[in-house]
């Protein structure tokens, strides 16, 4: 997808030296993009992968792509379609005893078949419910840290979403566009939440059309059809260096500090963008958080209401 001169580039990213950022997704696509231009500037990174082979190659990838051999780059071990390696994912973050900057909440899945896990669709859980319950776990260290963000990666399918929807179905059915306005309605509760004062600024990026690899693995995308479209578009969408540039603006830029800059949408690239009446909705925000506060405590065994 072709866009209009950035109104921000990788050389607007301040010297982060001494900020400590997450990356969730981090190995590959716009988390890969995100995390080598934080290096770059000195950030101390530290990105998701799901086992030990997949980090060491991420580090080292990171590494070479920011051209910064000696940054402090790592990776903790975190499966997001189960919760109870996120807690531990945290729970490793916080023995550390580092500071927290930026969280970006950058990992996602698309395409994939359907499947439950846990009782909740695939796609519900790894881009949704896995971030809510890092983002609780590291809420603390952020309030410590602050000033710092959260910086949510959504999409804007989620303005095709009727402005009344029944929560608790989409749990257990696929809803891709819905799955985004979970994010994005999340992201703005949690924004509300917290106001200014926490020093925790919350906001949601939107990267544009971008080529990446999520869909790759949907059963879509394996037929003859799907290799030729996937092809195509590979050809036509921003690299994810171009899809990351606002979701960095939103992690690193001075204004959004300065101006306290929280509970927005950002598309590309880092123009703000009036979000969805349903992502604004305050009372269907209080029932999607509920519901999901209820769905992570009953997963991971504590008390809470079973869908």
């Amino acid at each position: 997808m072709f866009w209009s001169k950035p109104a921000f580039s990788v050389a607007d990213i301040p010297d982060l030296a001494g900020k400590v950022v997450i990356v969730t997704g981090g190995s590959n696509g716009l988390g890969l993009a995100s995390a080598v231009a934080l290096a770059a500037k000195g950030a101390h990174v530290i990105v998701s992968c799901r086992n030990e082979d997949k980090g060491n190659a991420a580090v080292a990838d990171i590494k070479a792509k920011a051209g910064m051999p000696a940054a402090t780059v790592e990776f903790g071990i975190m499966e997001q379609s189960d919760l109870a390696s996120v807690r531990r994912f945290a729970d490793w973050f916080l023995a550390k005893g580092l500071r927290l900057d930026v969280l970006m909440l950058n990992a996602g899945v698309f395409g994939t078949k359907f499947e439950l896990v846990d009782g909740v669709e695939t796609h519900m859980l790894v881009n949704h419910l896995s971030h809510m319950l890092l983002a609780q776990l590291l809420l603390p260290k952020l309030k410590e840290s602050a000033p710092s963000r959260i910086v949510f990666v959504g999409s804007d399918a989620h303005h095709a979403v009727a402005e009344t929807i029944d929560w608790r179905q989409a749990f257990v059915q696929t809803y891709h566009d819905s799955i985004s306005s979970f994010m994005k309605q999340y992201a703005n509760s949690l924004a509300r939440q917290l106001g200014t004062d926490s020093g925790v600024l919350v906001n949601t990026a939107h990267p544009g059309g971008v080529a990446t690899n999520a869909g790759a693995t949907s059963p879509f995308a394996q037929t003859f059809s799907g290799k030729i479209i996937m092809t195509i578009l590979a050809n036509v969408l921003s690299k994810p260096e171009d899809g990351a540039l606002t979701q960095l603006y939103l992690a690193t830029h001075p204004d959004i500090e300065k101006n306290k800059i929280t509970g927005k949408y950002f598309v590309p690239t880092a123009v703000e963008k009036p979000p969805s009446a349903l992502a604004l909705d305050e009372t269907s925000q209080q029932e999607l958080w509920q519901l999901s506060d209820e769905t992570i405590r009953c997963i991971l065994g504590e008390k809470g209401v079973p869908l």
